[in-house]
């Protein structure tokens, strides 16, 4: 482990391994299995607690800054400004109960749901990687090969980095483990973070089982996969047209509506809401660049990967 884990087991190794001894954290270590994290369970709950640890101090400084540097916060029903000339012994205490406790709070809940956000990567990466890595071992399951080479094979394969570690698991269960190979595929499945993994690999294991045609499996499995794949293609294609006709009524054509407005309105005086027409135009223009912005990791998220 590098120097941070190391630390975070120094401080905190006993504190995890009760906790672990006790089964509340097995879905925890699942996640952590099924994300391809190379830590071992304690170690990582070692992690949270040193996180959380340093998040503390961390929002005891920001507590701090907030109090002796001038910044409104508002954490009460009345706003207050927070100055030294306004200091008092109630903001300052006000600070250094919220601001370590809101930061204690994210960083704990955030590492710990972490291993399930790189499970949710993970899943996605495997099932965009699946139809042509089928199609790859269907091909080298019909050169007659003996079927554990197909997953040599696919594993040293750069062009399948996130499936490679699926079908990794497999021979490293046979070498290292001693497993035959259908004991190898449902082991590996049960671990899988793609539920299309965990069927391909139990139903390869019925297959080599029952002594049926495993070069016919593959090749209905990869053609069911790729149609699968095409039809999500294209499903994201027609919403992607939704998503720009959106853009252009939302973020296109209203701003200039509002731009058109404005300057009509400006020459004739008065407020908006209680501000100048200026402050008005400075506002909308900051807005329409966070909902681009907004728009950009929206469409970033929900788009395919190559």
């Amino acid at each position: 482990p590098n120097f941070y884990v190391r630390t975070a087991n120094f401080l905190f190794k006993n504190y995890s391994n009760r906790l672990i001894k006790k089964g509340h954290l097995k879905d925890l270590s699942i996640n952590i299995r099924k994300s391809g994290l190379n830590i071992l369970i304690h170690s990582y709950v070692s992690v949270i607690f040193f996180n959380t640890f340093l998040a503390f101090f961390a929002g005891i400084l920001i507590g701090l800054f907030l109090t002796f540097f001038g910044l409104k916060v508002v954490f009460a029903p009345i706003p207050i400004e927070f100055n030294l000339l306004a200091f008092s012994a109630f903001t300052l205490a006000r600070n250094m109960i919220i601001w370590p406790l809101l930061a204690t709070s994210f960083i704990c809940l955030f590492s710990y749901y972490y291993p399930s956000l790189e499970v949710s990567s993970r899943k996605s990466k495997i099932n965009d990687e699946l139809p042509f890595a089928l199609i790859h071992m269907s091909a080298i399951a019909g050169s007659g090969v003996e079927p554990t080479k197909i997953f040599r094979i696919i594993s040293d394969t750069a062009e399948y980095k996130e499936f490679g570690k699926e079908t990794r698991k497999v021979v490293n269960k046979i070498n290292l483990y001693g497993h035959d190979l259908s004991t190898a595929l449902k082991e590996s499945a049960r671990l899988s973070p793609s539920d299309k993994v965990r069927e391909l690999f139990n139903g390869m294991a019925t297959v080599i089982t029952t002594g049926g045609d495993l070069k016919l499996y593959l090749e209905k499995k990869s053609a069911d996969t790729m149609t699968e794949y095409k039809l999500s293609r294209r499903r994201f294609a027609e919403a992607a047209g939704t998503y720009a006709d959106v853009y252009t009524g939302v973020l296109i054509a209203a701003p200039l509506i509002f731009g058109v407005i404005l300057a009509v309105m400006a020459p004739l005086g008065g407020r908006v809401l209680g501000l100048s027409f200026q402050s008005v135009s400075v506002l909308g223009l900051v807005g329409i660049f966070i909902l681009n912005v907004v728009f950009l990791a929206f469409m970033k998220l929900v788009q395919p990967s190559d």
